[in-house]
């Protein structure tokens, strides 16, 4: 049987919140998105700073999301700026 570790669990968890940052990080309506969304974004992120430690390949992945997710949101938050 396989023994889940701490960091199995933190790489799950900001895993998740790095994938609802992707799925709502573009929401700038009433600026929504600092609300719902770059709050999970900062968390996630705080947790990569931690398990990144354990050299596992895996972590490349939260801070890719989360990379995705940051340049998503700025460019629709720069598109709703300039549009009006």
């Amino acid at each position: 049987m396989m023994k889940v570790t701490k960091n199995d669990f933190l790489f799950s968890i900001a895993t998740i919140f790095s994938v609802w940052f992707v799925c709502t990080g573009y929401i700038w309506i009433y600026w929504m998105a600092a609300i719902i969304s770059y709050p999970f974004g900062i968390a996630s992120f705080l947790i990569w700073l931690h398990i990144k430690a354990d050299g596992k390949k895996r972590n490349k992945l939260i801070i890719a999301l989360l990379l995705i997710g940051f340049a998503t949101s700025l460019l629709v938050l720069l598109i709703a700026l300039l549009r009006h």
